[in-house]
């Protein structure tokens, strides 16, 4: 995984709702094709869609 995608999943946890939406669009960009870093991010984004409220 490269610095730049790193950087966006970090960001999808960002309190800004701008950066957050960049981020998010970046990422759904960058998998509209197979990625490479899919397993290594794969349980950080699971426990990221877990409702906390």
């Amino acid at each position: 995984m490269d610095k730049t995608i790193r950087t966006h999943l970090d960001n999808i946890r960002s309190d800004d709702g701008q950066i957050q939406f960049k981020a998010y669009d970046y990422l759904m960009k960058e998998t509209e094709q197979p990625v490479d870093w899919a397993y290594e991010a794969w349980d950080e984004i699971v426990e990221g869609l877990t409702h906390k409220g």
